[in-house]
């Protein structure tokens, strides 16, 4: 009897924590992306991702602001540092592989992959990357 009552409380566990995970959800982060049977990670052109993973649903621009410290050392020894602010575009790309497969967005910072997100299950209307 004390292995049935074990098991048990090995499943409650998996359980709970697999109950903790889909709350926690949300948008996660991950460095690849699988499309078909080929792979796009982060610093992936844009031509090679629109090649293995085809059009995406949609393409949504965005501006983000960054700022950096530059410190300069005057010829009399002191130190000014001036902080500059500079706009840089990044392009999402949604794709929706299908209520079967989670969303994934691509983002792209000068035509390079910089970030990977899952989002929830996709929609009916969704689309299967090529190879699928």
């Amino acid at each position: 009897m004390r292995q049935a009552g074990e098991r048990k409380g090995a499943h409650l566990r998996h359980f709970f924590f697999a109950l903790a995970l889909t709350f926690l959800g949300g948008a996660s982060t991950a460095h690849a992306m699988q499309c078909g049977n080929r792979i796009v990670r982060q610093g992936d052109a844009s031509p090679r991702v629109r090649q293995v993973c085809g059009e995406p649903s949609e393409i949504n621009l965005r501006v983000v602001e960054r700022s950096r410290t530059i410190h300069r050392q005057l010829p009399d020894g002191s130190v000014i540092s001036d902080t500059i602010t500079v706009a840089v575009q990044l392009e999402d790309w949604v794709y929706d592989f299908g209520p079967q497969r989670f969303v994934r967005v691509v983002t792209f910072e000068s035509g390079e992959v910089v970030d990977i997100r899952t989002l929830g299950y996709g929609t009916v209307n969704g689309r299967s990357a090529p190879g699928e």
